[in-house]
């Protein structure tokens, strides 16, 4: 009973920290309860859709098709599981962080990180959503770069980056492709997707704008946000290229501050 007491108390120590969080962050925008809502649901639903859709293929081979996973089949959907549970527990401290975003106060942990690995690894965490929106990814890396930078806001950039190629280019291919000098890496990402109006390029990275409102979805205001807060604080830039009609391409700079 020990361990479900003290797990009772952790949850209500998180629970707290966000009711603090949203809060302080409400009164920062005075009464923005919708525009920060939107923050809240973007996040937690871009981390937690992986697990709902591994849980549904795993219930449709067990109910409909009659067949139970292999061991290693079992294993391996495991992996993805606890990779994404991880990846909701960072996205959750992440919103914790909302308040210091938005008055630009964004603490760095700066450590030896190797971009290529990370989205790497964010490609194979979207792996069950890209099948869903039927997707396929050309990723190009000319091997490992690394620099000096947050690992887990590095992972949000790219999962950010990716989530919304995802969301506009569904049916289509998304391009990644990485590139560094001694001085700073590049990241691009690249969709098929309906394209940003050039009066829309500059206003997408805006907080809580979007490049389709007319669309039922949270669009790219949120995500790309909180992507050019972060790529900000590494000392980057983040720019888009787009023409109605033939998708978007988003370029992070990075310096390596090796």
């Amino acid at each position: 009973m020990r361990t479900v007491a003290v797990a009772d108390d952790r949850q209500a120590r998180v629970l707290q920290n966000v009711l603090d969080s949203i809060g302080a962050a409400l009164r920062g925008e005075r009464g923005t309860a919708d525009q920060f809502a939107s923050v809240v649901s973007h996040e937690l639903r871009s981390a937690l859709m992986p697990i709902s859709l591994f849980v549904e293929a795993m219930l449709v081979d067990v109910t409909q098709n009659g067949r139970v996973p292999s061991r290693d089949e079992l294993m391996q959907r495991l992996g993805m599981f606890k990779r994404q549970l991880a990846r909701a527990n960072h996205d959750l401290k992440r919103l914790l962080d909302f308040s210091r975003i938005r008055s630009g106060q964004l603490d760095l942990e700066l450590e030896d990180v190797d971009l290529s690995a990370t989205v790497a690894d964010v490609v194979a965490g979207h792996h069950e959503e890209l099948a869903v929106a039927r997707c396929t990814v050309d990723f190009e890396s000319p091997g490992a770069i690394v620099g000096r930078w947050d690992r887990l806001r590095l992972h949000q950039v790219a999962t950010n980056l990716l989530s919304n190629a995802i969301k506009y280019g569904a049916g289509a291919p998304i391009h990644i492709a990485l590139s560094a000098n001694d001085e700073s890496a590049r990241l691009v990402v690249r969709d098929h997707g309906p394209g940003i109006e050039a009066d829309q390029r500059e206003a997408i990275f805006a907080r809580f704008e979007r490049a389709h409102p007319t669309q039922h979805q949270s669009g790219y205001g949120v995500g790309l946000w909180v992507v050019a807060r972060i790529v900000e604080a590494f000392g980057g830039a983040i720019e888009v290229e787009s023409e109605p009609g033939l998708g978007a391409t988003f370029i992070v700079r990075l310096p390596r501050l090796m």
